[in-house]
């Protein structure tokens, strides 16, 4: 059972949950957090961030939601839903649907299919046994004579890889289980590890699909659970940034959506500047709290990069005192993480899995664009501890009585 905050003295009804974005992204709406004043402010419109942002330093997520939503059926023709947790990071998607980069390099090596023959799958595969001695799973020996007998058209002749997913409905689920795809492709079910996640063999009958380019082609976007709707074609552009450049989450870094090129362009006519970093949003953010000691919870890791030029630019501006807003949670604990191995801020790729809560001292943090969160979720506790649990409460006071709508898809707060 997932943990509400006591603290939490608001209920927050199903219906203010936005199923839809707004009809223009910066037509979204605004409240401002003062901390100053601890009053909190119906700023109108999005647009009017401008004004209480005015020569700041902005940080911005410029992750890439990939669309690794797939839906699929069980030989027996039952539905499931597979969500693909591999990434190619040099493919080039489209919010558009269509591949954009069709000559992207496969994120694992093709010449693991010969001639039909799949030689790095030691599972139970379509019904038949590979001989496997009780070998650890994706060990080649386990496989009698080298190789493991695939009888899939799909195979023939066409790509096939290793690859990680979640399948639900979970039920009924084994090694060896053929899930159909669309555009001719499949998914072989290999092992399934302690948390849930399927690792198997992709594999499409057509010779010109990778498995990036298949997935630009038949995935969806992965929208979250909350959003009781199918996916439908604008999601495809508006579940992601208009800055996102970089593929690997498979959630969106939501504060970002309010954002358009004009909007952008007019922040740096008034004076700000725009720093850029990546951090894969991934499954971990939907997960809610379920301990009462809230340092029981552990996050998942999640992979970011830093650029040099951000790393400089976040330096300058805390050596000269000027705010630093940054857009979104994901970035406050890529900055948050990165910090704890000391400052000035270092550049470069690490992994993070902190959990920000109160009480909290924030070492590069002046500011924060932010969406409303679910109450049982760890993205609350981290407002909390920028500005406190009182502050919290009259912030989500008001959004309720004013209209405001929550989640991925709602309004937004920005806390100065």
């Amino acid at each position: 059972m997932s943990h509400i905050p006591r603290e939490l003295k608001v209920s927050i009804p199903e219906d203010r949950t936005a199923q839809y974005p707004a009809d223009r992204r910066d037509n979204s709406r605004l409240l401002v957090i003062d901390r100053t004043h601890d009053s909190v402010i119906d700023a109108g419109s999005f647009r009017n961030i401008v004004e209480y942002i005015a020569g700041d330093l902005i940080v911005v997520n410029d992750t890439f939601v990939i669309p690794a939503r797939v839906e699929g059926r069980k030989p027996g023709g039952g539905k499931v839903e597979v969500l693909f947790l591999t990434v190619d990071k040099t493919h080039t998607y489209s919010t558009s649907g269509k591949v954009c980069d069709k000559e992207s390099t496969p994120p694992y090596s093709p010449p693991a299919i010969a001639g039909g023959e799949c030689k790095y799958f030691p599972f139970a595969i379509a019904g038949g046994e590979c001989d496997k001695e009780s070998t650890p799973p994706y060990s080649p020996p386990a496989i009698a004579g080298g190789e493991c007998k695939v009888d899939s058209p799909a195979i023939a002749g066409g790509e096939c890889v290793e690859v990680e997913a979640l399948v639900s409905p979970g039920r009924r689920l084994r090694p060896g289980l053929v899930i159909s795809l669309p555009r001719n492709a499949q998914f072989i079910l290999g092992e399934k590890d302690d948390i849930g996640r399927w690792r198997g063999l992709w594999s499409c009958a057509s010779n010109k699909k990778t498995f990036s380019s298949w997935l630009e082609d038949a995935g969806m976007p992965p929208l979250p659970p909350y959003i009781h709707r199918k996916v439908e074609p604008m999601d495809r552009k508006r579940y992601q940034t208009t800055y996102a450049r970089i593929p690997g989450s498979l959630a969106a870094p939501t504060a970002g959506f309010h954002f358009t090129t004009e909007l952008l362009a007019d922040m740096k006519t008034a004076g700000c500047d725009i720093a850029t970093l990546t951090l894969d949003v991934g499954l971990g953010t939907f997960l809610p709290i379920r301990n009462e000691n809230l340092s029981e919870h552990k996050m998942q890791h999640e992979r970011y990069n830093i650029p040099p030029e951000t790393a400089q630019t976040v330096n300058s501006a805390m050596n000269s005192n000027r705010n630093i807003t940054v857009v979104g949670t994901t970035v406050v604990r890529t900055l948050e993480d990165a910090a704890t191995e000391g400052l000035p801020l270092k550049s470069g790729e690490r992994t993070a899995d902190l959990f920000i809560y109160p009480p909290y001292s924030f070492k590069v943090v002046d500011r924060l664009l932010t969406n409303f969160h679910r109450p049982d979720s760890t993205l609350i506790q981290l407002v909390a501890a920028m500005i406190g649990w009182d502050l919290v409460n009259q912030a989500y006071r008001t959004a309720l009585d004013n209209g405001f709508r929550f989640y991925s898809y709602g309004d937004a707060m920005l806390i100065i």
